[in-house]
């Protein structure tokens, strides 16, 4: 080895040996205030990890709130343009209907996986299906003979309401996790 080499070898030796001596030595005053000190700023610098780690947490959780009240939206008015279609025969209502069921199937497809993890089981699955046969039902309701209507306007009453209930219930176990 070459002297220099042994020359710092031997003088971090010597380094660490006097930190160890001075500034962790209980007996000195100089030894408790670093002592004190340096615990000091690793509890801080512990606490600073958990704080982020819990705000990593908190953002995670307000996106997935987003998509869930935004999902619960689209159901709603998905629901309300169901109404005026019955109520008012819109043509156009039967458009937004299926435009607001597509939103909710691109949502569902999107954001399944972290929707499966609030839900515990995998009920984003059953809700596509759901909306696929919603959908199914909305595009046969024009080719559908008016005396017919009534048997698909009971079918597609009961899907939506169905979707509605699902979302709903994933709205409320998102909050009771969020609580939690």
């Amino acid at each position: 080895m070459p002297r220099k080499m042994i020359r710092l070898l031997q003088f971090e030796t010597i380094l660490l040996r006097f930190v160890m001596a001075n500034l962790f030595d209980t007996t000195s005053l100089r030894g408790k205030i670093t002592s004190a000190y340096l615990a000091l700023v690793a509890g801080t610098a512990v606490l600073a990890i958990i704080a982020y780690i819990d705000l990593l947490f908190l953002e995670r959780q307000v996106a997935e709130g987003e998509v869930i009240s935004d999902l619960k939206e689209s159901v709603l008015k998905m629901r309300r343009e169901e109404k005026n279609l019955f109520l008012y025969e819109e043509s156009a209502a039967l458009d937004r209907a299926d435009e607001y069921a597509r939103f909710a199937l691109n949502l569902l497809r999107t954001y399944g996986t972290s929707l499966d993890a609030i839900m515990k089981r995998p009920e984003s699955a059953a809700m596509i299906d759901q909306l696929n046969a919603y959908r199914t039902r909305l595009g046969s309701w024009k080719g559908e003979p008016v005396t017919r209507r009534s048997l698909l306007e009971a079918e597609l009453r009961a899907l939506g309401h169905q979707v509605y209930i699902s979302v709903e219930s994933l709205s409320r176990q998102e909050r009771t996790m969020l609580e939690t």
